[in-house]
């Protein structure tokens, strides 16, 4: 049974037939008493105990992790560095860097965000008078399109 005189979490939306507002059940989100209509007020759409803390998952389908994000394995994913846990920047994890000077025109189109195959084939063009000594020298006679700098990229890039 409701009690409509004590607070709801949501475990469904809803939208609020005068207002028309759309209530989602968030996360640890309550709503005070009088917030949601009477009718609403029932086992589908509500409860009034906390809801059970998330599930994390693994990268492995068939583990299931409840509560410890220090028991997940971790993963590289395709972004330069992962946060595995904001309270510990110690596990950042990093794909390794770019070798501007040895990669194909494909990896490098695909490795670099707002780097497509036009400018990609560019770089390996120029990469043929000699190696790219530098980010200065990459920007000198590889330059990005309008508005983009190699700059914004010189984590991403090795010259080795």
């Amino acid at each position: 049974m409701i009690d409509s005189n004590r607070p709801v979490y949501l475990t469904r939306m809803i939208v609020h037939p005068v207002s028309g507002n759309v209530m989602p059940p968030l996360a640890g989100r309550t709503y005070p008493p009088g917030s949601i209509p009477e009718r609403f007020l029932t086992p589908d759409y509500v409860r009034q105990d906390p809801p059970p803390p998330p599930e994390l998952v693994s990268a492995e389908p068939d583990k299931v992790f409840a509560g410890d994000p220090e028991a997940l394995p971790l993963r590289t994913i395709d972004t330069v560095a992962t946060l595995a846990t904001a309270a510990d920047p110690s596990k950042v994890i990093s794909k390794p860097k770019l070798s501007i000077n040895t990669a194909s025109a494909s990896e490098i189109a695909a490795a670099l965000d707002g780097v497509g195959e036009k400018t990609a084939l560019n770089i390996v063009k120029a990469r043929e008078v000699g190696p790219f000594a530098s980010i200065e020298d990459l920007e000198k006679r590889a330059p990005l399109p309008v508005n983009r700098k190699w700059e914004t990229l010189a984590d991403q890039l090795s010259f080795s």
